[in-house]
């Protein structure tokens, strides 16, 4: 759907790395030296963390906290693929200088689902931005996150900081490898019987259009919500008419508060691991990039038996 860009910045390696601290002290003894480090450089210096974490590094930094850009990680990590494309306008306009980022995803209240999906992030980071230059430490707080986010963390990044690091990371893993293994599980079937609809291969999509919008009006979704949602429905189903093999149908239903629609083929091909995550390249489509970016969870699977895509965004 869309053709891989390359990664924006200096053409100089990503460093990417984990901070896996236990106190506020721990934090504080990676975090300012990294701080102050990119303000040496006169490079562009941000921190994304959480209120407690800046407080603590506005105390800590003084006077040298006034060119870092703080921001809150509870209103920046709010969608993967939105906060890819965040930190890609970041980068970009650094250019000549590179970016300094102290970077704290934001991992409590996140259901199984959504877990997963910033844990491909974490991986996706490191493709995104793989010659930009950018500086990066994303800190993880092991008193308050799950085992399985922090080993994560050890397979995403390949520098880990904990103790007397900085250290090579030996569980690291290429990100097209970590994202293909997560798409390895089939997706879950719908918790009822979902309504259908055929989709025809010269299928203009108003009537398409009108049975997921109805749908989406019935659940109380908002008309400012329902505009965006139907447009990666669509954007899909126009690629199911063009690539795809029939039959092919849209199916559509409610599940833990959101609005689900799938549109399926049975057609064969062999995406890319990272095929909508990484910002396309100028003058093509939106493809699975605007997809992803339109709505708030886009699931892929594709095998002999058909290809599903799945799209999920909030009611409410």
């Amino acid at each position: 759907m869309s053709r891989r860009s390359p990664s924006p910045g200096r053409n100089e390696s990503l460093v990417h790395r984990a901070l896996l601290y236990g106190g506020e002290d721990e934090f504080l003894a990676a975090a300012v030296p990294f701080l102050r480090d990119g303000l040496e450089a006169e490079d562009t210096v941000l921190a994304v963390v959480p209120e407690p974490n800046m407080m603590a590094l506005r105390g800590t930094l003084g006077p040298d906290a006034e060119p870092v850009m703080f921001v809150d990680a509870d209103q920046f990590y709010l969608h993967p693929v939105r906060t890819i494309s965040e930190y890609h306008k970041i980068v970009l306009g650094s250019v000549p200088k590179r970016v300094w980022a102290l970077a704290e995803p934001v991992w409590l209240g996140r259901t199984r689902q959504e877990t997963t999906e910033w844990e491909r992030y974490e991986a996706i980071v490191n493709a995104a931005f793989a010659t930009s230059g950018a500086q990066v430490i994303c800190p993880y707080d092991t008193r308050k996150i799950g085992y399985g986010v922090i080993e994560a963390a050890r397979r995403t990044h390949p520098v880990l900081i904990q103790g007397q690091g900085p250290y090579s990371s030996r569980h690291y893993d290429e990100p097209e490898h970590f994202a293909t293994l997560i798409d390895q599980d089939p997706l879950p079937p719908p918790p009822g019987r979902p309504e259908v609809m055929g989709l025809a291969e010269s299928e203009d999509f108003r009537d398409l259009r009108a049975f997921v919008g109805d749908h989406a009006i019935m659940l109380g979704m908002s008309g400012e919500a329902i505009r965006p949602y139907l447009m990666a429905v669509c954007e899909v189903a126009t690629n199911a008419v063009r690539h795809g093999a029939p039959p092919m149908e849209v199916r559509t239903w409610a599940q833990d508060g959101d609005l689900v629609t799938e549109v399926v083929d049975y057609g064969h091909w062999r995406p890319e691991p990272l095929i909508g995550h990484l910002p396309p390249a100028p003058g093509t489509g939106i493809g699975l990039w605007g997809v992803r970016l339109l709505a708030d969870t886009v699931e892929l699977r594709t095998g002999w038996g058909g290809t599903v895509v799945r799209i999920s965004s909030k009611i409410k």
